[in-house]
């Protein structure tokens, strides 16, 4: 991008005061500074429009307008802020019709504006040193028709990129900080919608929407973030690193509370129609989501919310499915959670609040549902559902527990629940509506429960004072029921039926 900017300013950078105007055109240039130079070359154009204002030192502006019917502004003067005065550069370069184009720029800037396409809007303000020198700039290319794109900077070394070869897309950045980095990308788009604010220093943001009328708001309000969003069809990603967003058609806009986030990185990679990615991050932590449209381009949706302690942790979403629906919260520190899911009507929902839990789901069935609530510390899950209308609760309080689930069959349940410490659950089910459950208050408990048959039932009930109970049930007949209590210290119980 940064090669983007200096070659947009380049191409006309050099043009001389000397105006050449032709017929209908209309060319305004006031300079009250010194060593400036404004060149304005409207050659063929009809009722072109350009107004240049320079009201500080040695500063450059070119404009060239083809086509017909286009206005440019260009007004460059003193930073306010620390009264810089030198150096702004500007260039535009409009070659198609009924364009509007206006670059403002206080301090030491650069910025450069090149539409080909018509009817379409692009607004630059620079304040402070966001000059091609100090690694900064803006640069905004358009195609297309009806598009409006903006880039807003206010600090030291920021650098921003729009390309806009769309109809009726709308892209705006806002930066106020220093050496932020902030790219859109609108290709083959029809009245897609990006827009990326920040506030901070180091942040960095690239969107890229290649067809349909997609959808990516983005915040940023801390140091060291990092977005990034590709998505094509109908999709949404809103994404919030220091606060969280809310999307109010049209437009977003902040809410909750608002912290100084660092050290965020959030990925959604969306492909197809109606997928809806939220992230929230308010600590520096790590969220990747990739949903594809499944079955007749239905809706999967995700939900990934890393509160205040969060640092350090990952979270992982990818669904394929129809209809699919992931939530993720962690508020502990090094948290893992990953879900797949790629059936449909599949629901999976994963709470880590305290450090170093680990869960894993994968779903590949239809209309399964499971349900991780990590509270203990350096707990693991992990769910995997293939078969039908199946559901999964995994509860741990205690600390370094260990429980799988693994279920095949066809409304069959699991329900474990850990409180105790060191204890470890697998449960593993084929059949046709077994239900499973086993709850674990003592420490170092152990549980196998295997059923393969038809409506069975295992019970186990393990509450040693000092644990250490081990009961193994496995069931491979209709109707069979099994209940296993362990409530003293190193029993062990074997059921087979």
């Amino acid at each position: 991008m940064k090669k983007l900017i200096m070659t947009a300013v380049s191409a006309t950078a050099l043009l001389t005061a000397t105006a050449a105007f032709a017929a209908g055109s209309d060319s305004i240039v006031s300079q009250s500074g010194n060593a400036n130079v404004a060149g304005v070359d409207q050659t063929a154009t009809t009722s072109g429009t350009s107004t240049v204002t320079q009201t500080s030192d040695s500063n450059n502006a070119a404009v060239v307008q083809g086509g017909h019917d286009n206005t440019s502004t260009v007004t460059q003067g003193v930073d306010p802020n620390n009264g810089v005065t030198t150096g702004n550069v500007a260039a535009v370069n409009q070659t198609g019709s009924n364009g509007s184009s206006s670059i403002s720029q206080a301090g030491h800037n650069t910025a450069s504006v090149n539409d080909s396409g018509s009817h379409n809007t692009a607004q630059i303000g620079q304040t402070g040193y966001n000059s091609a020198d100090a690694g900064g700039g803006a640069a905004i290319v358009q195609g297309g028709q009806g598009n409006q794109a903006g880039a807003y900077q206010v600090g030291v070394g920021n650098q921003a990129g729009i390309i806009q070869t769309s109809q009726r897309s709308v892209a705006y950045v806002v930066a106020n900080g220093d050496a932020n980095r902030q790219y859109v990308d609108q290709v083959a788009t029809n009245a897609a919608i990006a827009t990326v604010t920040t506030t901070g220093n180091s942040n960095a943001a690239a969107v890229s929407q290649l067809s349909g009328a997609a959808v990516s708001y983005n915040y940023q309000i801390g140091n060291n973030n990092a977005i990034a969003v590709t998505q094509d069809g109908s999709s949404t990603s809103l994404i919030g690193q220091g606060t969280g967003v809310q999307n109010l058609g049209g437009y977003a806009q902040t809410s909750g509370n608002t912290v100084l986030t660092t050290g965020a990185s959030a990925s959604v990679n969306q492909s197809g129609a109606n997928q809806v990615s939220y992230i929230q991050q308010m600590d520096g932590a790590t969220a990747n989501v990739t949903q594809v449209a499944g079955f007749l381009g239905l809706v999967n949706n995700s939900t990934v919310l890393q509160d205040q302690g969060s640092v350090g942790s990952l979270a992982t979403v990818r669904q394929t499915g129809a209809f699919e629906k992931s939530t993720i919260e962690q508020k502990g520190a090094s948290d893992n959670a990953a879900v797949g899911q790629s059936g449909g009507l599949d629901r999976s929902n994963v709470y880590q609040t305290n450090m170093r839990d680990a869960a894993t789901v994968a779903q590949t069935g239809s209309g399964a549902d499971s349900t991780v609530n990590q509270r203990g510390g350096f707990d693991t899950a992990a769910v995997a559902q293939t078969g039908v209308a199946e559901a999964s609760t995994v509860n741990q309080s205690g600390a370094y527990d260990t429980a799988s689930v693994a279920q095949s069959g066809f409304g069959v349940i699991s329900d474990v629940n850990q409180s105790g410490a060191f204890d470890t659950a697998s449960v593993s089910q084929s059949g046709f509506l077994d239900n499973s459950s086993v709850k674990q208050t003592g420490n170092y408990e152990t549980a196998y429960v295997s059923q393969t048959g038809v409506g069975e039932v295992s019970t186990v009930d393990q509450s040693g004072v000092y644990g250490q109970n081990t009961a193994s049930v496995s069931q491979t007949l209709g109707g069979a029921a099994s209940h296993v209590t362990q409530s003293g210290s190193f029993n062990v119980a074997t059921v087979h039926q």
